[in-house]
């Protein structure tokens, strides 16, 4: 089931990592998926990674936990 719809802009997804915002207006594509990459300055360790969709009155929010490890 996909919860996101396609779309940029106001239809685009907003990241954040734990309480900052990492991207804004990232484009969704058909089949509901979006990419991001970022640079993390985290100890290792797990972090909360959320993805919100704001489209007239619904908002779609979906959240992992993201293990942080050493680069090796």
């Amino acid at each position: 089931m996909k919860f996101l719809l396609p779309g940029t802009g106001n239809r685009g997804v907003t990241v954040t990592m734990e309480r900052d915002t990492i991207a804004t207006n990232v484009p969704v594509s058909a089949d509901g998926t979006f990419e991001v990459r970022v640079r993390v300055r985290h100890p290792p360790g797990w972090v909360v990674v959320s993805a919100v969709q704001r489209d007239g009155l619904r908002t779609t929010i979906a959240m992992t936990n993201l293990q942080v490890v050493d680069e090796q």
